[in-house]
């Protein structure tokens, strides 16, 4: 479908920067324990008869055997956590590597509910079908793109790697982009074999949780492709965010500008579980080779010509217009980070701690 014999080999660089990985590090376990725990621990876990101490089969409790037969991961030195955050993510999700994929269910699916499936292991918290006003408000960059490379908007090839539940195919078509790559398949696996299709432009809404963020960013910074990634607004303010660029070296005028909505976006989940509201507000960042600058500039002669938009932004969410608006178009322009900050587009308190983050994804959760 569309396969491309001549896409470059990216399996080689797949591996975050050890700037990246340092700060997903998880801390080495402490060994050393009182003797008041240890005897606490031996009255809860008496020894049989043989004298071995017999664990209760809970959570993370394994026999020898199973440890044995236990499959190694094979990814990179940086692992993924499992579900660390909640994501506003919308096509698609990989758990960590270690999770088994999720099959489709012997059951017949809930009346009107779709029965779900994927060739990777996935994570109920990034499984969130993009927002259609998303998508409307990244058209007129498509628009843009598309007269660049002198071919109509239903003939550019729309890639979008991570998929949910497929849902996100219409939105586009209903806007007239009928050349949209969506499959069902492993992205990751799919560069690391060199089975990437031709396509135009990536358009995506990755997983948020784990190193999904970085990966995506890393690989789009090396494709030497146009692409658009709709990711939370704190990336922009992470290190490896400019870490990663300049490991590519992208050069100045081709880094990525940044759409802001003016409201936040919301997302649904296929099993018509959890909330529709994400914890994150998300942006566009927008990077499209030798044409950024180009079509940075018309975007922001559109939103300066344009009537402005009706009642301030919420900047609470994040959404402070810089610069004028449109009705029509309900976003924000920013060419850098520091204007995302000047915007107050960007978050500036500190990260919630683990306890608070463990406390946001059950939030999430149904039920």
């Amino acid at each position: 479908m569309l396969e491309d014999a001549d896409a470059p080999d990216f399996s080689s660089h797949f591996t975050l920067t050890s700037g990246s990985a340092k700060g997903s590090q998880k801390a080495a376990p402490k060994l050393a324990s009182t003797g008041k725990k240890q005897g606490k621990k031996q009255a809860r876990d008496p020894p049989t008869q043989d004298g071995a101490r017999k664990r209760p089969r809970g959570d993370g409790a394994a026999t020898a055997e199973q440890r044995a037969t236990r499959p190694k991961s094979d990814a990179g030195p940086l692992q993924p956590e499992r579900g660390v955050l909640p994501g506003g993510s919308g096509s698609a999700a990989r758990a960590a590597p270690r999770a088994a994929p999720r099959a489709a269910s012997s059951d017949p699916p809930p009346p009107g509910k779709p029965e779900l499936s994927w060739p990777f292991a996935a994570d109920y918290n990034d499984h969130f079908e993009t927002d259609f006003r998303a998508v409307q408000d990244i058209l007129p960059v498509l628009q843009q793109l598309s007269k660049r490379l002198c071919k109509p908007l239903s003939e550019l090839a729309v890639y979008d790697p991570f998929y949910c539940a497929g849902g996100v195919r219409a939105h586009y078509a209903a806007l007239g982009i009928t050349k949209f790559i969506h499959r069902n398949r492993d992205f990751y696996d799919d560069v690391k074999k060199g089975a990437l299709p031709s396509y135009d432009i990536l358009v995506t809404n990755p997983p948020y949780s784990g190193d999904h963020k970085e990966r995506i960013l890393e690989f789009c910074l090396r494709s030497g492709k146009p692409w658009c990634l709709l990711m939370p607004n704190y990336v922009a303010t992470k290190a490896y965010f400019g870490q990663l660029q300049d490991a590519a070296s992208t050069p100045p005028l081709q880094r990525p500008f940044f759409l802001t909505p003016h409201a936040r976006y919301s997302y649904d989940h296929p099993e018509g579980t959890g909330h529709t509201e994400s914890p994150f507000f998300s942006i566009w960042y927008v990077c499209l080779g030798a044409h950024t600058e180009g079509v940075y500039g018309s975007c922001r002669s559109r939103l300066d010509a344009a009537p402005a938009a009706g009642g301030a932004a919420d900047q609470r969410q994040g959404g402070a217009p810089a610069g004028g608006g449109a009705a029509a178009w309900g976003v924000a322009l920013a060419r850098s980070v520091d204007a995302l900050r000047q915007a107050k587009a960007v978050p500036t308190g500190k990260r919630l701690n683990p306890q608070q983050r463990k406390r946001l994804k059950q939030k999430m959760q149904p039920g």
